[in-house]
């Protein structure tokens, strides 16, 4: 996916989701991920502060607020300073007003700039910029003693699973049953029922075929309505090809975790080979009800 593609999909995900979201897609393990994540977070940072106070923090890939807001709600006193960074446009709005918020600004450009925090933290963020030349950045800009926490994707996760089917899924669906031709052949049918009816059966084979891509990302569920609709009076093109289009821009999202999920994975390899003076202080597989849910790792630059 181009730097441009990445830019508008996260810029409009982020522009229609709360803060409060953690970043995972979870289904209706949602609540219990998300309580996991905040826990876990709260823990590593209490942690981290019992090193030093007070501190400068520095969050990467910030999306809307949600790690930024829950910090400085339960630690606020503890910063000297807090900038959140994110290469999408983000509305501050959003943010607790003591953080400083830098939109449109990749991992990459800000590490180039002169900044030294004692903490970096980043939660299903890092893992997308390009971790062998961002790992040493962020390493070499953390004062000696501070700490880059990072809870990233996972190769593991169900979340890396089911992304697979459901690119998989879109991937055929797109191919094999266009929905724009399709619905202008129903126009010209004596008997849309049966072709509507028809087209389901197929994309249920799709489904089969794909690790049950299609039920994932609940496709059925969006082109039910549509097309009964339809039956009455035709859907305009331009709705459906602004569907489809919002379509396209979820799939480059899931395209770029899955990304993200295998940058976990060179971050580790980075700091089993670095020179440079830090170590693994530790990676913790996350998991609810014995399903991965991401990869918290914690590494510390040695004095």
């Amino acid at each position: 996916m181009s730097h441009a593609n990445q830019n508008d999909a996260w810029s409009d995900y982020w522009s229609n989701e709360t803060h409060s979201k953690s970043g995972c897609i979870v289904g209706d393990r949602q609540d219990a991920v998300n309580k996991l994540i905040k826990q876990t977070w709260l823990q590593q940072i209490e942690e981290a502060l019992k090193v030093k106070v007070p501190v400068e923090m520095l969050e990467l890939a910030c999306g809307a607020g949600y790690l930024s807001n829950l910090l400085m709600e339960n630690f606020a006193d503890a910063f000297l300073s807090f900038t959140a960074v994110d290469y999408a446009r983000i509305n501050n709005s959003s943010f607790d007003p003591r953080v400083c918020v830098r939109s449109n600004t990749s991992i990459e450009s800000f590490l180039e700039q002169d900044s030294s925090p004692d903490i970096i933290v980043s939660n299903f963020g890092f893992e997308y910029s390009d971790v062998e030349q961002t790992l040493p950045m962020a390493i070499n800009r953390l004062k000696l003693g501070g700490r880059v926490l990072l809870n990233c994707h996972s190769t593991q996760s169900e979340f890396f699973q089911d992304s697979t089917a459901i690119i998989a899924s879109y991937n055929d669906w797109i191919s094999k049953l266009p929905l724009v031709s399709f619905l202008e052949k129903v126009n010209a049918s004596d008997d849309k029922v049966s072709m509507l009816k028809g087209y389901f059966v197929d994309l249920a084979k799709i489904d089969q075929a794909n690790g049950f891509g299609i039920g994932k990302m609940e496709l059925m569920e969006t082109l039910l309505p549509m097309f009964k609709a339809h039956l009455n009076s035709p859907v305009p093109f331009d709705d459906v090809n602004k569907y489809l289009d919002s379509m396209a821009m979820y799939i480059n999202r899931m395209k770029h975790q899955l990304e993200a999920a295998n940058g976990t994975e060179r971050i580790l390899s980075g700091l089993a080979n670095t020179t440079l003076p830090v170590k693994l202080n530790k990676v913790v597989e996350l998991d609810v009800q014995g399903k991965t849910v991401s990869k918290f790792i914690v590494i510390e630059k040695s004095e």
